[in-house]
């Protein structure tokens, strides 16, 4: 089964992949915290999850988002690129 995400949940997961808060989310895509909340349950609700970790875990698996790729740019070049290449 392929889980479907609209394009905004799938922003929102992916800056939580990259460790952002609602807070953040929510000023940098220019909705509320509440906003951000609300697709949060959105997307357990679309990914069978209980936590957003396992959210972010699961969307990997199935190739939704991609493992996220600023932090580790910054930390170890090359690498990103070496996670993200396909199977």
């Amino acid at each position: 089964m392929n889980p479907v995400l609209t394009s905004r949940q799938l922003e929102v997961l992916e800056l939580i992949a990259e460790g952002m808060t609602a807070s953040e989310i929510g000023l940098n895509l220019g909705i509320s915290e509440r906003t951000v909340h609300a697709h949060c349950r959105s997307i357990h609700e679309a990914l069978g999850t209980k936590t957003l970790a396992g959210a972010v875990v699961v969307a990997m698996k199935q190739r939704l988002i991609l493992f996220p790729v600023s932090s580790l740019d910054k930390a170890e070049p090359g690498r990103a690129e070496m996670i993200n290449q396909p199977k």
